[in-house]
């Protein structure tokens, strides 16, 4: 019964449209998450920036149902926000379908984004984003690791099916590009991130990034410390409910929130952090 009516639900046409009237009557959280939709619908950013987007069953279901400000990740979104606004250059590593990647160039549209994503599914449909509005960002199919070698990698959207995919390290591929600089990074890749850095050594003590990372795990969460420790960085811990707090360090409070921003205190004191 359940195939079925999944089977009818996926037969409906038009969903957005049908949900452009829906969404005029309260639905419950419970109600809603169930009714997505893969069409294209238009996100407003604020009065003056907005960007088109294919939905999902994911943070871009949500975004249509509640917005940018009432979503489950309202206060990093926030953040993201006020930190594409005076970064030129943005490394976007585990885009998935490109939202986080889509709201940057929309609020920064000078800025050179360059935005990962391993998955291939998921990369078919952040190429498909990116074009449906023209943006010129840099697009690769690949992780980032500490390996410039095929690694295995795990499906976590299926029961621990792995896959193998072409992996780079960001020395090698700032190197190859020759950037210069990269002043803002975000990174969410289901428990890679501390390889992440562990291939950035070699350039994160002159460009000194801003991070975004989600975190998943407490034990990657000290690794990403011990790492990143030596560079000074400010810890922040993001309360998607509203609040953000200064850490002494990295750790998991899964009851709180899964994303940490790292940060100078400049860029801290611009976001009224301190």
């Amino acid at each position: 019964m359940k195939y079925i009516l999944k089977k009818i639900y996926s037969l409906i046409p038009l969903k957005s449209k049908l949900y452009n009237i829906v969404k005029k009557i309260w639905i419950p959280n419970r109600f809603y998450k169930h009714l997505y939709f893969n069409e294209l619908f238009t996100i407003k950013v604020n009065d003056n920036k907005k960007f088109k987007i294919y939905g999902g069953n994911g943070i871009e279901n949500e975004i249509y149902w509640k917005g940018l400000t009432e979503n489950n990740q309202k206060e990093s979104i926030r953040i993201w926000m006020e930190l594409c606004k005076y970064s030129d250059c943005i490394f976007d590593i585990g885009a998935n379908t490109g939202f986080y990647t889509l709201i940057a160039k929309s609020i920064n549209p000078s800025s050179r984004i360059y935005a990962f994503e391993p998955q291939s599914s998921f990369f078919r449909i952040l190429k498909k984003n990116i074009n449906i509005n023209n943006y010129d960002i840099k697009l690769y199919n690949m992780v980032v690791s500490n390996s410039d070698d095929n690694i295995s990698f795990i499906n976590h959207s299926k029961s621990n099916n792995f896959f193998f995919t072409k992996s780079v390290k960001l020395d090698t591929f700032i190197e190859k590009n020759h950037i210069t600089k990269i002043d803002l990074l975000k990174i969410d890749l289901e428990g890679l991130e501390y390889l992440i850095l562990e291939g950035f050594l070699k350039h994160i003590s002159h460009f000194r990034p801003t991070f975004l990372i989600k975190i998943l795990d407490d034990n990657v969460s000290k690794l990403i410390y011990e790492s990143i420790n030596r560079y000074d960085y400010l810890y922040f811990s993001i309360d998607e409910r509203g609040t953000i707090k200064k850490m002494k360090n990295i750790e998991l409070n899964i009851s709180v929130s899964y994303h940490y921003l790292l940060c100078n205190s400049e860029i801290a004191i611009k976001l009224g952090l301190l």
